[in-house]
């Protein structure tokens, strides 16, 4: 992320009052999000903090051994995605959009990223002490609190990790462009 958003991300916290600030990750979580909003034709969202703070202590309380979606008054109104295991934005927003089923079927996940409804979201990962990263998603149509614009970005949708004969742990990034996504997912499709 720039700076410049980070700076204003946390001159928004220091005086709204919250406990914590969106990370890095949270924030490159909505900028991809937002890109691929945009691509699908949807307007971008926002983090409205409060909906980030309700996030973030989902997170936290997950991370802890609850492993469950938040009670309704928990939940601030809001429709709801959890998520463990992933480190990274990309990978989280891929586990989502790729979520089936026992049936193979959609579980709905990515239709609630993506629901055109939404102009506020909050969202917060939290790395639990067993190394598992911890996801809460909340969508709503209106802000509970102040809310911050993320510029779009393409999201870091695959890590590769390869380990060498001298047990040499090397990690590949690949970045895809939209149209190379496109294509692979054509492709994927054609030769199934």
């Amino acid at each position: 992320m720039k700076p410049l958003l980070i700076s204003l991300v946390t001159f928004v916290c220091l005086t709204s009052g919250l406990s914590a600030q969106p990370t890095e990750r949270d924030l490159e979580f909505i900028a991809g999000l937002n890109q691929q909003r945009i691509l699908a034709g949807k307007l971008p969202v926002k983090l409205d903090l409060t909906l980030f703070e309700g996030c973030r202590k989902h997170s936290i309380k997950m991370s802890r051994g609850y492993w469950d979606h938040a009670s309704g008054s928990e939940r601030q109104g809001c429709s709801e995605n959890i998520a463990k295991g992933n480190s990274d934005a990309g990978a989280t927003f891929v586990q989502w959009k790729s979520a089936r089923d026992g049936r193979g079927r959609p579980t709905g996940h990515y239709a609630n990223l993506m629901n055109p409804q939404w102009r506020y979201i909050g969202i917060a990962c939290v790395d639990g002490a067993n190394g598992q990263s911890y996801w809460t998603f909340r969508g709503r149509r209106t802000s509970v609190g102040e809310s911050i614009e993320v510029p779009p970005k393409e999201f870091v949708v695959r890590e590769k990790v390869r380990v060498t004969q001298d047990k040499t742990v090397h990690k590949q990034t690949q970045r895809y462009t939209p149209v190379q996504r496109s294509l692979r997912e054509a492709f994927r499709k054609v030769f199934r």
